[in-house]
């Protein structure tokens, strides 16, 4: 038997092969088993609000979020509340993001989804270049995390990024630009 975790994830994967009989049914038994465990109630949200079913997606978010609030459930329950007409309820949960994220981490995206349900095009524009502009920096840290650990592997090696710089060990940067290793 699986984990509960690799269970709920695998409801996650039926939903978005678009498998949603499949994905309720696996997700549903799980909920049942483990009432408090949130990933199956967020995951089971997802599949309603995707099948219109918007009112229970709600109350899934709902629970997944008292389970436990994190940025993202929170925006799953502000975009559902949305989509079901409850606009005040999802402004309110905006607002709680807009003031957790100065003690916690939010990403842009997670406000984004907001606007999205609320149809507020030009604050969903704002916050998606926001979210753009964010995976666009954590890119680049990787590929630069990336750079790092192979010039540790190969020290005989110079390691040049676009836009960062040369990173150097033991070659000078015209030959590497060049295509001489040396």
């Amino acid at each position: 038997p699986l984990s509960p975790f690799l269970r709920a994830y695998s409801g996650l994967s039926l939903h978005l092969a678009r498998q949603y009989d499949q994905a309720e049914a696996e997700l549903k038994p799980l909920i049942a088993a483990q009432p408090e465990f949130f990933l199956p109630h967020a995951f089971l949200g997802l599949v309603y609000e995707q099948t219109g079913r918007l009112r229970e997606a709600v109350e899934e978010f709902r629970i997944a979020t008292r389970l436990d609030e994190t940025p993202e459930a929170l925006a799953q329950l502000g975009h559902a509340c949305a989509l079901a007409g409850e606009r005040a309820e999802a402004h309110t949960i905006l607002e709680n993001l807009q003031k957790m994220s100065v003690s916690r981490y939010v990403s842009p995206y997670n406000i984004a989804l907001i606007f999205a349900g609320l149809e507020d095009r030009e604050q969903l524009e704002q916050a998606s270049l926001g979210a753009l502009l964010e995976a666009r920096r954590v890119v680049r840290a990787r590929r630069l995390e990336i750079l790092v650990e192979l010039a540790l592997v190969r020290p005989s090696a110079v390691l040049h990024e676009q836009g960062l710089g040369v990173i150097g060990i033991g070659i000078d940067a015209d030959r590497f630009e060049r295509g001489q290793r040396g």
